[in-house]
């Protein structure tokens, strides 16, 4: 049976291809393929309509629309959802293409990967440790880790503590910067307002 994930890939594909007839509008074709991005990557991070609305500060009719295909939100819109979503801008806008010889969009297939914090540090990782010219044996011994677990963690596939991570930048004779380049300045989804009890007033709570 195919993963839930895959599903939701292909769901969109189909939404992207039922929303997108051959003489469609620019407009169209990339509003259908926004709004099947935003729909997977709403489920993936397990919200609901209503819950990304509040979060990216539109309403949820319009996010339907939005979903749907039918309304091609504006650049600021797109920021605020990816950012809601946890995810980069890119994923928002993932399978467009446009061909500069045709003077038109084209839409394309995307992928079913994650984009998660842990693989963005392996990816990191492998990316400096390439630049400086390392193996993972040579590297691995100098961090202290196993060489099984370092491949794990470039793959993005293992946690580690963050004492872990010092010791790979100081191996690798980087900082932590650009360890976490892409990371730690994803945004993530706004948390909800505190609850104050009847008959107080905010300041109340935050003394008591």
């Amino acid at each position: 049976m195919p993963a839930p994930e895959e599903d939701c890939v292909a769901e969109a594909e189909e939404v992207v291809d039922a929303a997108c007839p051959e003489k469609a509008s620019d407009d169209e074709v990339v509003a259908a393929r926004i709004g099947a991005n935003v729909a997977l990557h709403r489920r993936a991070a397990g919200l609901t309509p209503r819950e990304l609305g509040e979060a990216a500060e539109v309403d949820r009719s319009y996010l339907h629309h939005v979903e749907n295909g039918e309304r091609l939100p504006m650049l600021a819109l797109i920021v605020k959802l990816a950012a809601s979503l946890n995810v980069r801008c890119e994923r928002v806008t993932s399978g467009i293409t446009w061909e500069p010889s045709l003077g038109a969009f084209r839409v394309e297939a995307t992928g079913n990967e994650a984009d998660t914090a842990l693989k963005r540090l392996g990816q990191n990782a492998l990316h400096a440790r390439r630049r400086v010219g390392v193996s993972q044996q040579i590297l691995s011994a100098r961090a202290l880790m196993n060489r099984s677990d370092f491949v794990d963690f470039e793959r993005g596939n293992r946690n580690f503590r963050v004492f872990v991570a010092v010791r790979l930048v100081g191996a690798l004779g980087v900082d932590l910067a650009e360890l976490f380049s892409g990371v730690a300045d994803w945004y993530v989804r706004p948390l909800p307002a505190p609850r104050i009890r009847a008959g107080r007033s905010p300041s109340d709570q935050i003394r008591a």
